[in-house]
């Protein structure tokens, strides 16, 4: 877990368990503030790369120069043991909505590069109540130029080490099956979520596509692309 609160805030945290649906910080989770200007290397930092500050201008345009000057960063940050359940990411999401609620303007979910201002966090995030396991990760399209052919695409995915499970990558998916691959993502992020693991060489075939892929394992946390291992998905021969 890692999210980037921009504002200013309390001295204390007192949070109501029964309104944000928090039972406090997760085992695992730090919480740490840093004023600025001052010593803010981890604040700034984020600031100073395209995959942040692009999606930041993209998305909220009139937040971007608020978040650069605001007076602190407070950063919900570490990771959790395994769990039987979810309650851990329940009560991150409690904590950051309590968060917009005492002076946060904006949030960074460094995990999938996704910014919130208060009213988007809580249509997407808060108010659904449930887990709705495509909030917390993304699929990622951008050109896949693979000799002289530029019309296909690469998929992956970001933010399913929340789950404790890889993030996803396919190449080469050509733009008539784009849609239906982004579909299976969508489908594969959830099952992991709940629980399922993709076995290596497992074989996937949907009505969708016309030929059936297999999943690899692959990567490594330390993988600037997904900062998680992932699963290599390809055509199968």
């Amino acid at each position: 877990m890692w999210y980037q609160i921009y504002g200013h805030f309390p001295d204390t945290i007192a949070i109501s368990r029964s309104q944000y649906r928090c039972a406090g910080v997760p085992l695992g989770i730090e919480i740490v503030n840093q004023r600025r200007p001052g010593r803010d290397e981890i604040a700034t930092g984020f600031l100073t790369r395209p995959l942040f500050t692009d999606s930041l201008k993209h998305d909220f345009p009139k937040l971007a120069s608020i978040v650069e000057s605001a007076p602190e960063c407070t950063m919900l940050r570490g990771e959790v043991p395994d769990s039987p359940n979810l309650d851990y990411l329940r009560d991150i999401v409690g904590l950051v909505t309590w968060f917009f609620d005492n002076g946060a303007v904006a949030v960074l979910d460094a995990q999938t590069a996704v910014w919130y201002d208060g009213d988007k966090w809580r249509r997407e995030i808060f108010e659904p109540g449930g887990m709705v396991p495509n909030r917390y990760a993304v699929v990622v399209s951008s050109e896949d130029k693979i000799g002289s052919n530029t019309n296909v695409f690469w998929l992956h995915t970001r933010g399913l080490r929340k789950f404790a499970r890889p993030d996803l990558s396919w190449h080469a998916v050509p733009k008539l099956n784009r849609e239906a691959a982004i579909g299976l993502c969508c489908q594969l992020i959830e099952t992991q979520a709940l629980g399922a693991v993709i076995a290596d060489g497992q074989r996937l075939m949907l009505r969708s596509l016309t030929n059936a892929v297999t999943c690899h394992n692959a990567g490594s946390l330390d993988d600037a692309e997904f900062n998680n291992m992932h699963v290599e998905i390809g055509w199968a021969q």
